[in-house]
C-alpha cells in the first residue's frame, strides 16, 4: 500500500489494530493492479463493531470497506463489510450472534460476483436463524458508486433500503416488518435504526458533493483515528 491508496484499520473495541485495508484511488494503474489490498494472513476481527452493537438486531453488510463507509458518512451506522466477495469470515458470524443481529441487509456489489457471495451467504446465514434481504443497486454499480452519482445521497441509500428484497423465500413468506418499514416517509431519516446524524458526526463539515472524493475520504479516517487516539495507544496484531 502507498500514497496512492486510501489505508483503513480494522479496531476491535480495545482499540487493538486486527487488519489493514488499502483502496487504490488511482485510475491509471498497471493492468491486473488489485484495487481493493489487506494485510497478508486471515481476516480477522470486524470493522465498526460498535455498530453492531448499536444496531437494534439488524446490519447492512457490504462487500467493501469503503462501500461500508460510504453508508457510514451518510449516517446509517449499522453497517460492516466482509474482506471481498468471499469474504465473510466467522468473526463477522460471531458477532453477529455475540450481539442479536436478526436481520442481514446484503449490500454487495450487483455483479455476477457479488450476486453470487450474496445467496451463497443469505444461505449460511438463514441456516443461524438470521433473516437476510438484499440491497439491489443498479447493475455493475457498488454502494460507493452509487452514492456518487445519486443527489442526496442518504436519500438515495434508504430509499434502496426499503426496497431491499427478501432472500428466503424457501423457508416462507418475508417478515411483516420489511427494512425501514416503519419509516413512512424517506426524509424521516433521524428514525432509521442504527442512524445518526452524519453531520453531527463528522470532525469536519464537508460539502456532500465532495464526501467521497479520495481526498476527503482519506481526511475523514484521519480524524477517525485521531479522535479514537489510536495512534497513540492502539497495538497492531495479527490473528
Amino acid at each position: 500500500m502507498s500514497y496512492t491508496s486510501l489505508v483503513v484499520p480494522v479496531i476491535d473495541t480495545n482499540g487493538v489494530i486486527h487488519e489493514v485495508y488499502g483502496r487504490k484511488v488511482l485510475n491509471n494503474l498497471r493492468a491486473g493492479t488489485a484495487y481493493h489490498l489487506y494485510l497478508p494472513g486471515p481476516h480477522a476481527d470486524v470493522w465498526n463493531e460498535e455498530g453492531v452493537i448499536s444496531s437494534g438486531g439488524e446490519m447492512i453488510l457490504c462487500e467493501a470497506l469503503i462501500d461500508a463507509m460510504t453508508f457510514w458518512v451518510h449516517g446509517l451506522r449499522n453497517v460492516t463489510a466482509s474482506y471481498g466477495a468471499g469474504g465473510f469470515t466467522d468473526d463477522h458470524l460471531a458477532a453477529f450472534q455475540r450481539h442479536g443481529v436478526k436481520r442481514v441487509l446484503i449490500a454487495y456489489d450487483r455483479d455476477d460476483a457479488g450476486n453470487q457471495a450474496a445467496a451463497a451467504l443469505a444461505e449460511k446465514l438463514t441456516a443461524q436463524g438470521i433473516g437476510c434481504y438484499r440491497i439491489l443497486f443498479p447493475k455493475g454499480m457498488d454502494a460507493n458508486e452509487y452514492a456518487l452519482k445519486m443527489a442526496p445521497p442518504d436519500k438515495a441509500l434508504a430509499l434502496l433500503i426499503r426496497k431491499a428484497e427478501w432472500m428466503d423465500e424457501g423457508r416462507g413468506p418475508a417478515p411483516t416488518s420489511a427494512p425501514l418499514d416503519a419509516v413512512a416517509d424517506v426524509s424521516a431519516l433521524a428514525d432509521l435504526p442504527g442512524r445518526q446524524n452524519a453531520h453531527a458526526a463528522r470532525p469536519h463539515e464537508i460539502p456532500v458533493a465532495e464526501a467521497f472524493t479520495p481526498n476527503r475520504l482519506t481526511q475523514l479516517v484521519r480524524d477517525h483515528v485521531n479522535a479514537a487516539g489510536i495512534g497513540k495507544s492502539g497495538a497492531c496484531q495479527r490473528t
